[in-house]
């Protein structure tokens, strides 16, 4: 009697396997190469000048709106206390 085994949507087949059959079967050959290493630490410093650049403007504009609304209501703030500006 043959055993049922569970299939799913390629079968019973290994991950291994399913990436053999994909032709990606030296995958860590493919990630040491030179040329997709240098783009990688290219596109790497983007994302980290891109995120320094966003966390900046935002301490700018908090900065900015700070005094505003340590303002009382009459004059456009909410009348926030030192301690709760923090």
């Amino acid at each position: 009697m043959q055993t049922e085994r569970k299939t799913f949507r390629g079968g019973a087949v290994s991950i291994r396997k399913r990436i053999e059959v994909r032709g990606v079967c030296n995958a860590r050959a493919a990630l040491r190469d030179p040329e997709l290493v240098h783009r990688r630490r290219w596109l790497t410093l983007l994302v980290l000048c891109i995120s320094l650049i966003v966390i900046t403007l935002d301490n700018t504009i908090l900065n900015v709106a700070i005094p505003t609304l340590a303002h009382t209501k009459a004059d456009g703030g909410v009348g926030a206390s030192a301690s709760q500006l923090q």
